[in-house]
């Protein structure tokens, strides 16, 4: 998946779950481009073949671009989206 063009976001990436996991499907996004997000709040949620595991904010700011969209399989470490802080 190509980078975002945006200067200066912290990305928001699908995490290592376990070993036996290599990718994942995002199930819903909870929160929506331009709405603000907390640090460590829940803002997607990635389904596996075991479970549908929220993924938290790795920082407080605004969701300013979601880059994998509902349905989309991702691998373990891909971007999922971009916060500005």
């Amino acid at each position: 998946m190509a980078a975002s063009s945006r200067p200066g976001g912290i990305p928001v990436v699908m995490p290592n779950m376990d070993l036996t996991i290599t990718e994942a499907t995002v199930a819903k996004w909870l929160k929506r481009v331009g709405q603000s997000v907390r640090a460590g709040e829940e803002i997607v949620e990635m389904e596996t073949d075991k479970a549908v595991v929220p993924i938290e904010s790795p920082a407080g700011g605004t969701l300013i671009e979601i880059l994998a969209p509902e349905g989309t399989t991702v691998a373990l470490g891909q971007q999922l989206g971009i916060i500005e802080p």
